[in-house]
């Protein structure tokens, strides 16, 4: 389903986001 890859886009995203304020 789409969900699934809508999940983890918004995983990476946040993921990246993270590991940018270090």
């Amino acid at each position: 389903p789409d969900d699934v890859l809508f999940n983890i886009a918004a995983y990476i995203g946040e993921f990246r986001n993270y590991t940018t304020q270090l």
